[in-house]
């Protein structure tokens, strides 16, 4: 199976791990680029052993780095767990650049 390039290198072992899954490997490529810096980010904190840092995750300034109203409206979706979280991919589409 060919290794997919991380948009984020620091998230490249986390990203390997979940594409040697059919269902993970076909929803990243399904998404728009910010998004899969998104899920990079989550595939990442998944296969961390660090404990989650207390506050503010610090690498999510780079993850969100150029998102578009498409990666918000395509998260909201396609990788959303909780109303809550739906609701902010919404609230960050309508604020986002198109």
């Amino acid at each position: 199976m060919e290794q997919i390039k991380a948009q984020i290198e620091k998230f490249q072992k986390g990203l390997d791990a979940f594409m040697e899954n059919d269902f993970w490997r076909d929803l990243y490529k399904s998404a728009p680029v910010g998004a899969k810096r998104w899920l990079e980010g989550e595939f990442a904190a998944s296969e961390s052993e660090e404990e989650p840092p207390d506050g503010p995750d610090p690498d999510m300034p780079m993850i969100m780095e150029g998102m578009k109203k498409e990666d918000w409206l395509w998260l909201a979706e396609y990788d959303c767990y909780h109303p809550k979280q739906k609701e902010y991919f919404l609230k960050m589409a309508k604020s986002a650049a198109e």
